[in-house]
């Protein structure tokens, strides 16, 4: 299907949709077992590229580099531009699952109550919350 959508936009491809299918197909790639699609990946043109540091933290957690991945989400989290991106939002979610991995149990926490905070006024029954908060609670037990 993305190759398909790549044909039928071929003719208005920007060099930022060619960056957006370049990262989907790495992202389906990686999600399918490919390890060196994560090479494929696009990475940041700019500080505030926050879309391309997202994605390769996803592929890097996905593929057991978390000190990578954590790496990454905290790049997204520490940038002082404001951002209402989704991508901002949930970044200290996966960037405190990379901690849980590395065994940074202090930070992972701070991580999660940061990821809670971006979500005070959410839908308490938000299935991305309702996981964040058990393992939140494993965290604690």
């Amino acid at each position: 299907m993305l190759e398909e959508a790549r044909r039928t936009l071929a003719a208005s491809i920007s060099p930022e949709l060619e960056r957006i299918f370049a990262s989907a197909g790495a992202a389906i790639r990686v999600r399918g077992g490919d390890k060196s699609a994560i090479e494929a990946l696009p990475q940041p043109t700019d500080a505030f590229d926050f879309r391309s540091r997202f994605a390769l933290g996803l592929a890097n957690l996905a593929e057991g580099s978390s000190e990578v991945a954590a790496a990454r989400f905290k790049e997204v989290m520490d940038n002082p531009r404001p951002n209402t991106s989704l991508n901002a939002a949930m970044s200290p979610l996966f960037y405190a699952r990379a901690l849980v991995k590395l065994g940074k149990t202090d930070e992972t926490r701070k991580a999660y109550e940061r990821f809670f905070d971006n979500f005070t006024s959410a839908d308490a029954d938000l299935p991305i919350l309702g996981a964040a908060k058990a393992e939140y609670a494993r965290l604690n037990s």
